[in-house]
């Protein structure tokens, strides 16, 4: 009977998840930090500063334990506190950001590549400092789809963590071509940068609209983008 209920308690605490404290009432609010390049492919800047963490956000809103935080909202907020896109998440300027951003989490990555292949490293982490969850997801060899595969299974398995037994959104969308997601990182720098008019090319649309298979990225994200093409 002892052994059995220690199983059955170990079983109820493990259920509860990583952030079952800030989640209690209400799913915590998590900002998406932009992706540290460790390549020393500087060629991957721009999809690693716009395209993985709007991938990272987008496959985090399904769980039901976790609010993602709008990318425009955290992007915005970086434009004010830069340092906090460049500094650890437990440092103070990530704090400022969060308290600007009411958020109780932050979400930070990093791509790293070696000889054994490429790596996505992740750290969930709460204002306070505090670890909540950390992975990093391997891949032998670059594929076209490795900036959206790294990303997805990363979310999967910090949703994984936060709710353990809870049931996680499944996604069925294609891949998104590469030269698209270059175009969409091409024109979102150029709008950070305070461009007016942003060449983005044929590949994120389609007969004057959205690809639909480009809607695995933020509308609103992509509706700001498409305003500014020329």
């Amino acid at each position: 009977l002892a052994t059995l209920l220690c199983l059955l308690g170990a079983y109820v605490i493990a259920g509860r998840g990583v952030i079952a404290d800030l989640a209690r009432h209400r799913p915590a609010r998590v900002a998406v930090l932009p992706t540290a390049n460790w390549t020393g492919d500087p060629e991957l800047a721009a999809e690693l500063r716009w395209v993985v963490p709007e991938l990272l956000h987008t496959s985090l809103r399904g769980g039901a334990r976790l609010d993602p935080i709008p990318q425009e909202a955290t992007n915005g907020a970086l434009g004010r506190i830069p340092e906090a896109a460049a500094g650890p998440s437990t440092g103070a300027a990530a704090r400022r950001l969060a308290d600007t951003l009411g958020a109780e989490l932050l979400l930070e990555s990093a791509l790293a590549h070696d000889a054994a292949g490429w790596h996505l490293s992740f750290r969930l982490v709460d204002a306070s400092g505090r670890v909540r969850s950390q992975g990093r997801i391997d891949r032998p060899a670059r594929t076209p789809s490795l900036l959206q595969e790294l990303p997805r299974l990363a979310a999967d398995q910090l949703l994984k963590a936060v709710d353990p037994f809870g049931r996680r959104p499944r996604t069925s969308e294609p891949p998104l071509p590469p030269e698209a997601l270059a175009a969409f990182a091409r024109g979102k720098a150029a709008m950070d940068r305070g461009e007016t008019s942003v060449a983005i090319g044929p590949a994120l649309t389609r007969e004057g609209g959205v690809r639909k298979d480009a809607r695995v990225l933020e509308l609103p994200a992509m509706q700001a983008l498409l305003a500014h093409a020329r």
